[in-house]
């Protein structure tokens, strides 16, 4: 069982598609030269979602406010950001995070949403989030120390167990009890965009653990950079109340004196 020291990280793997004859075919019934209409107000618009786009139509359909003055996709959202919200669980992002540890995964889970799916995958090593405080040399020291006797004992324990016999299989399950909330996993996550906004907003609270917070963090900026109208509303907000763009995150150590909220 090797222990090592690694950073977690996120990779957003898909988002919500249409169909593209049957969307022609909804937009020829709601808004008439619908796609004409969006060229021009988007251009090429490659920096805009599928998702977005339906959105745009969703709501036109669904709450009755027009884009009248062919706004670009984030302009319109934005300006009616509370009235399209209710949509946002209709589209749905799948992001893959690698290297979080089972507290970060225990977070995702104590939040009870719906339209939330999860796959974990368990490693045998004992890879670990090692905290900005953790850093410091005799702190970090102890703190290796201390998961290096988990880790012997733990292997003590497989070793022991599989000779008096226990199976391999079993050995290795119990022992993953043992484990500290600090081992890492992989997990892939899906859920509605409306979720997400939800857990970036919950999960960054000043109260949350570093390493949770560090992610959904800097999440809320790839995500809003990616899905800008979905995500338009969305700032950091320091202990004082002082707000901030989501881009202010590309500050390195910014992220450990925010939180997210909306604007």
């Amino acid at each position: 069982m090797k222990i090592k020291k690694e950073a977690p990280s996120w990779l957003i793997i898909g988002d919500t598609k249409v169909n593209q004859q049957s969307f022609q075919k909804y937009s020829d019934g709601v808004v008439p030269e619908f796609e004409t209409a969006w060229i021009k107000a988007n251009g090429k618009a490659q920096q805009v979602s599928v998702a977005e786009k339906m959105l745009e139509l969703l709501a036109t359909d669904f709450t009755g406010i027009k884009n009248d003055k062919g706004l670009p996709n984030s302009q319109f959202v934005e300006a009616n950001i509370k009235a399209f919200e209710p949509l946002f669980d209709h589209f749905s992002i799948t992001i893959v995070f690698n290297e979080v540890s089972h507290l970060f995964l225990q977070n995702l889970i104590l939040e009870k949403l719906v339209n939330f799916h999860i796959n974990q995958k368990r490693s045998n090593d004992m890879s670990l989030w090692l905290p900005p405080a953790f850093e410091h040399p005799i702190a970090g020291n102890t703190y290796g120390a201390m998961i290096g006797d988990i880790a012997a004992s733990i292997e003590k324990f497989i070793t022991t167990a599989t000779a008096n016999g226990v199976s391999l299989e079993e050995a290795t399950k119990t022992a993953f009890s043992m484990m500290p909330l600090a081992q890492h996993s992989k997990v892939i996550v899906t859920a509605s965009i409306g979720n997400w906004r939800r857990l970036l907003i919950t999960l960054s609270d000043f109260n949350k653990d570093i390493e949770t917070r560090f992610i959904v963090l800097n999440l809320c900026r790839d995500l809003k950079m990616r899905y800008l109208g979905f995500f338009c509303d969305l700032a950091v907000q320091t202990k004082d109340g002082k707000l901030y763009g989501v881009d202010t995150l590309t500050n390195e150590g910014i992220w450990k004196t925010v939180r997210i909220t909306k604007k």
